[in-house]
């Protein structure tokens, strides 16, 4: 999560849609705003398929597909998948997102299922 900030551009700008509550500006406070996964017990979250389109030398756009996985406190998982569009800047100290927009594609369970515990078997 410390890292997260170092992707973005200072001015950068996430927006998972068209409310202003759903939609954050600038490095510190995309930071802020992903510290809510915590509230889960565990997460796993897979980027795939990045595809890269560079116009010139310092400015490139970017799709990428996510596959979100988490677990409440209370056992509960949910999954979900995604698309993040970028566009990506180069800076001084390498390249950054300057605008990120996350499109979800669907939920293939809610909270709803239950997972429980087991032991590993010792091999």
């Amino acid at each position: 999560m410390d890292l997260l900030a170092g992707a973005f551009t200072e001015d950068g700008f996430l927006d998972i849609g068209p409310e202003e509550r759903l939609q954050t500006r600038g490095a510190s406070a995309i930071h802020e705003g992903m510290k809510r996964m915590k509230r889960f017990s565990r997460s796993s979250h897979h980027l795939s398929n990045i595809q890269i389109d560079f116009e010139g030398t310092d400015r490139a756009n970017s799709v990428s597909y996510i596959w979100a996985w988490h677990e409440l406190p209370d056992g509960h998982t949910g999954t979900m998948t995604g698309q993040y569009h970028d566009e990506l800047v180069r800076t001084a100290s390498g390249w950054r997102i300057s605008k990120r927009q996350l499109r979800m594609s669907g939920n293939d369970a809610g909270f709803t299922v239950p997972v429980h515990r087991a032991e590993r078997n010792q091999l």
